[in-house]
């Protein structure tokens, strides 16, 4: 059962602009000149009562309430309430705390040749809007809006998970190690689960002529807060966590459109970026205090993937004799999202290649993962990526240049896996057969400079996130510049870049393929086939003695 009290006291303000009126006088005007004077001694006529004044402006409008929103008001109020039951529920997308409240922020200015408006409700409060425009009638408008949107999932919300860094979720090492479900209660505090999403536009227009119209608008939408999630080891229960959740989108919009009485034709642009900042999730497991062979003590997953899409289009028309109209339209587009993700179902190919993508993904392991359940049984996977040794030689550099001149090194070249860590993913992700190999090439380059270039721009350089975010300094990148080319500048003048490919390949597994046999299955003895003594366990080995010297 839910009981509700709700009370609001306000009070409205309307501020009205000064407009001009023209009331009767109270008092009677002289006659016009050339009017008949009244006869003498005809009685007089009384003089006529004087009319209330009219009103104008916002109060001469007798179809709305007095409290319905309108131009140039505001309200500030005091409100308070009382609720049984879930509170929550109850101002789900609202703010509706006791306290202080202006809102209904309403102002208007007009003139012939513009206009300005601006609105603010709930000012300081959880949803809090803001809005404005201006135009210039016939040339420009301009317009922005603030939306704040609050999401209230529960007051009585506990969890033993406490935050310790983006994404991660730890739990009391002495509850872990009891592995006891009934350990956590006691330790797990009440809390407010809640979100929100803080929305900004701005959008403009202009007719720069009769014929030509120009349109751009962009948003801003900001996602912060925490979710209910349930994360779990495998087939097992899911763990309950309050998920941090932080992300960002952008959009953006223009358009031009040229027109007459005959034609039209129109181009647009539309760009839409999405920026996970948490975008991976990694928790304790409430059983388990630290990894074995049986089950991990943390257990870490994938999140929305950051990515964009960009359009470009055109349309038009134009109108031919004999009621004929010609339309076309075409559209050009391309998007990006990251590997982390992969938005394919179970057994859904025969064949999987990836050519140096891999070694760019955040979760390496939970992306092969997604690969091997996407595989049919036996299907093939195979992948190119770079090595631990590539570009070694810059990475080098840059650290001693460093050192030397900063009095400190930071990791300014991506790091990358070696053959060995490479496989034993494969292995971890469940193929079947795992294979890895590498090779080395080496690249010249006309310059250090010029390698540097082409490495950002295949997106090699420092993705850590605890990487420094200052740039080198000039002194810093030509010391560099000097370590390189004294230990690989070629006879030409050039320098050499090594690059280590490394090679993975594994497939989906499946019954028919070779398995090994089980152990004492063996027809053959080992020590027949090497023509040697067979001994067992507990004795000592035989070496022959040392000649004497």
């Amino acid at each position: 059962m839910r009981r509700l009290l709700f009370a609001s006291l306000c009070g409205v303000m309307v501020v009205a602009g000064a407009t001009r009126a023209h009331a009767q006088a109270t008092g009677a005007k002289p006659p016009a000149t050339g009017a008949p004077a009244p006869a003498t001694g005809a009685p007089a006529q009384p003089a006529p009562a004087p009319q209330p004044t009219a009103l104008i402006g916002p109060l001469a409008d007798e179809s709305t309430s007095l409290f319905a929103p309108r131009a140039n008001m505001f309200q500030l109020s005091g409100r308070f309430a009382s609720v049984e039951g879930d509170p929550a529920r109850w101002q789900r997308y609202e703010d509706l705390r006791d306290g202080l409240l202006f809102t209904t922020g309403r102002l208007l200015r007009e003139r012939p040749e513009w206009a300005a408006s601006l609105t603010a409700d709930n000012l300081g409060w959880r949803d809090q809007r803001y809005s404005g425009s201006y135009e210039r009638i016939g040339r420009f408008t301009v317009s922005g809006l603030w939306d704040q949107i609050p999401q209230f999932y529960s007051v009585d919300t506990r969890t033993p998970f406490t935050s310790v860094g983006e994404g991660v979720l730890v739990l009391d090492d002495a509850a872990q190690r009891a592995a006891n479900l009934n350990a956590y209660p006691p330790i797990a505090p009440q809390f407010d689960l809640r979100e929100r999403r803080d929305i900004g536009t701005f959008g403009v227009s202009a007719m720069p002529s009769t014929h030509v119209d120009l349109t751009g608008h962009f948003t801003t939408t900001k996602h912060s807060g925490e979710l209910p999630w349930g994360a779990d080891f495998g087939f097992g229960n899911d763990n309950e966590v309050a998920l941090p959740y932080k992300s960002r989108t952008n959009d953006v919009e223009l358009g031009a459109q040229w027109t007459n009485t005959r034609a039209m034709i129109r181009g647009a642009y539309n760009g839409s970026w999405f920026n996970n900042i948490d975008d991976t999730l990694v928790w304790d497991n409430p059983l388990v205090l630290n990894d074995s062979t049986t089950a991990p003590g943390r257990g870490r997953t994938a999140l929305w993937p950051s990515n964009s899409l960009q359009t470009m289009s055109t349309a038009g028309y134009v109108k031919l004799a004999r009621r004929t109209q010609v339309t076309g339209s075409l559209a050009y587009g391309w998007w990006n999202n990251d590997e982390d993700l992969l938005p394919f179902k179970a057994q859904s190919f025969n064949l999987i290649v990836s050519g140096l993508a891999l070694h760019r993904v955040n979760d390496l392991p939970g992306a092969l993962i997604q690969i091997r359940q996407a595989l049919h049984p036996d299907g093939l996977f195979m992948a190119a990526l770079l090595g631990a040794r590539a570009l070694s030689e810059l990475r080098q550099a840059l650290l001693e240049a460093e050192a030397e001149i900063d009095g400190g090194a930071s990791p300014r070249v991506a790091p990358f896996g070696n053959v060995r860590e490479y496989g034993a993913l494969l292995q971890r992700a469940g193929f079947a057969l795992p294979v890895a190999d590498a090779e080395t090439l080496t690249v010249l380059y006309a310059s250090p400079r010029e390698l540097m270039r082409e490495v950002r721009a295949l997106g090699g350089g420092n993705v850590l996130l605890a990487r420094s975010r200052a740039p080198l300094s000039r002194r810093t990148l030509e010391r560099a510049e000097a370590i390189y080319r004294e230990r690989h500048a070629s006879p030409d003048g050039r320098v050499s870049a090594s690059f280590e490919i490394v090679y993975l390949s594994g497939w989906g597994p499946d019954a028919s393929q070779q398995q090994p046999l089980k152990p004492g299955s063996a027809a053959q003895r080992l020590a027949d086939a090497l023509s040697t003594t067979e001994r067992s366990a507990g004795d000592k080995a035989a070496f022959p003695a040392k000649p004497k010297s």
